[in-house]
Formats: C-alpha cells, structure tokens, sequence
C-alpha cells in the first residue's frame, strides 16, 4: 500500500486553461486535499469536487469510518472548484482579477480536475465521483464528460440540468447578492425572475432568496473578493449537462457508469423533480429524504446518507 495519507493543502499548476465560452484562464491552479491510502492499481479513488462557497476543508466533517466518505477503505482527493477564493478565482489570480477573471461553468470545474487527475497524480480511472449541492452538478457533469472514467457516480442534492424555477431563483439571487457586492454590474435582460413568475408563494420565495443572499454575504470575508462567488453564482445558473440539440435522456442514455442519486424533498435551491425524473428515467437507484432541512438535508441526514452510499458504492 502507498501511504500517501495527508490533510493539508496541496497544489498544482496547469498553464492556461481554455475555458467553455472561448476565453483563456491564465496561469490556471488548483488545490486540494487528500485522505485514506491510495492502495497499488490507484483502483479506491474518491474524487469529491466541492460545493458553492466550499473549500475542500470543509469536507473533512464527513470523513472517516462509518461517515460518508470512509478514508479506511478509500483514497478521498478533494478538490477545490474554480472560484471558491483557494483555486484560480478573482481574488487571487495576478493578472485576470476581480471583473476581469473569465466567466466559469460547471464544466471546466470538472475539466481542472481531469487534468489534475490525469496530469499531476497520474490517475486514470476512479472507484467514484461523489459531490454535495454544486459538488452534485459536477458530479453529474463528469458522468456526462468523462463517461469512462469512474465506477460509479453519487450526486447529492445536485442536478443534471437546472429548471426553469430553479433558474429564476438564482437569477434573483445573484442579482441580490450582486447588490450586496458593491453594485456590480450583473443584468441578464432576461424578463419573468420574480417570485410571482416563479409560480410560488412571494412570501415562500422571497424568504428563500434572501436567506441565500444573506448566507452568501457571510461568505465575503472568507472570499475577500465578491467577484468569487459571483462567478461561481454564474455556474450554478447556467448549469445543464445538456448539449444543443439534445435532450437529458439522450445525454443520461450515454452515461457508462450508473449513479446513485440523493434527493431532498424539500429542497428549494435545486428542484428536486429534475434528478427524480432523470434517475427514474435511467432506472437507476435514487434516495428521497423528507428532511425539514431542505437543502441542508445532507448534514441533518448525514448517517443515513452515509449509509445508503456505503452500501451503494460496495456493491
């Protein structure tokens, strides 16, 4: 066995980065983390991409025997997304900073971790691919991306594609959270991103914006830069695994690798009929939780999550 055992941050440099929408990411980096021992074949690798406004410490919470990821049975490499202020994001990169960092989506998310994989740790294939929330969308992203290169894919509280309520609620909210950055300039000219648009109760939906814009303003001294999680805002909104002149079941139909799909009930931040419908679809396994928490689910069902993923990915 390679004892390769480590909890601090690790880093490694790309080069320039082209990025979906034409633009180039400059002197593009990444960071993570790892845990567990990566055993001879490197056939026990966990990749966890992290969610909005994480860092890949964040994870260390739901690590360990009996949590959600076991570091005794695999090697766990968390990685940092773009734009979560320890990766490349505007607050760090010496040229491209603040507005004049590129806009990023879910997919080159996933296409630093490829590299980051494949070029640095010399790794070509993965036990898994597990994320929570944004983590999730990367999740199924790499699914769709990289269709060969896992066992196995685990999206909790994540979406294949958002919808369209899904879309007025981040649009809402980034707007907001714009706001509350210092008037930065982020118009859509889309029509139709009110809570009576969005076909919800106003109180409902306008409670659920502001509590997300005011969880989001929390993150600004951590961040340092508001452009950070505005650009990661910008991913989410736009995400959707979904090629032009496809449909989501055509892209699910080419998926290698079956996922296993935990879903809240109660989740207004990403609808949770998409990845029902989508699982049901595939005829693939999937989780309801009934959880008060929403969103949240994840942390106050984390054992029994853990459980059913465990037992997912030992089978």
């Amino acid at each position: 066995m390679w004892m390769l055992l480590a909890s601090f941050l690790l880093a490694a440099n790309l080069g320039d980065l082209k990025l979906t929408n034409g633009q180039v990411l400059n002197d593009c980096r990444v960071t993570y983390r790892t845990y567990g021992e990566l055993n001879r074949d490197k056939s026990n690798v966990i990749l966890v991409p992290t969610w909005y406004n994480g860092r890949s410490e964040d994870m260390e919470r739901y690590i360990g025997a009996g949590r959600l990821l076991d570091d005794t049975k695999y090697y766990i490499v968390v990685v940092d997304a773009l734009g979560n202020g320890s990766s490349s994001s505007p607050s760090n990169q010496r040229e491209q900073r603040g507005n004049s960092f590129p806009g990023i989506s879910i997919r080159d998310m996933v296409e630093t971790q490829y590299l980051l994989l494949t070029k640095h740790l010399g790794i070509r294939h993965v036990k898994a691919v597990l994320g929570i929330s944004m983590g999730g969308m990367q999740t199924y992203e790499w699914l769709a991306a990289y269709p060969d290169f896992m066992d196995k894919g685990v999206p909790i509280v994540g979406t294949p594609q958002m919808s369209e309520k899904d879309i007025r609620l981040w649009t809402s909210h980034f707007k907001i959270f714009a706001r509350a950055g210092g008037g930065v300039d982020v118009s859509s000219g889309e029509e139709g991103d009110s809570a009576e648009d969005a076909g919800a109760p106003k109180k409902t939906m306008m409670e659920q914006i502001l509590g997300m814009a005011q969880a989001g303003a929390s993150q600004y001294k951590r961040f340092m830069n508001p452009f950070n999680p505005l650009k990661q805002f910008e991913a989410i909104r736009t995400h959707s695994i979904v090629a032009k002149g496809n449909s989501l079941l055509e892209v699910g139909r080419k998926f290698k690798a079956p996922f296993f799909a935990v879903i809240a009930s109660t989740d207004t931040a990403v609808s949770p009929d998409t990845p029902i419908e989508f699982s049901k679809e595939l005829n693939l396994p999937y989780l309801v939780l009934d959880s008060k928490c929403g969103h949240s689910a994840f942390k106050c069902d984390h054992y029994t999550i853990a459980a059913a993923v465990n037992k997912f990915l030992s089978n």
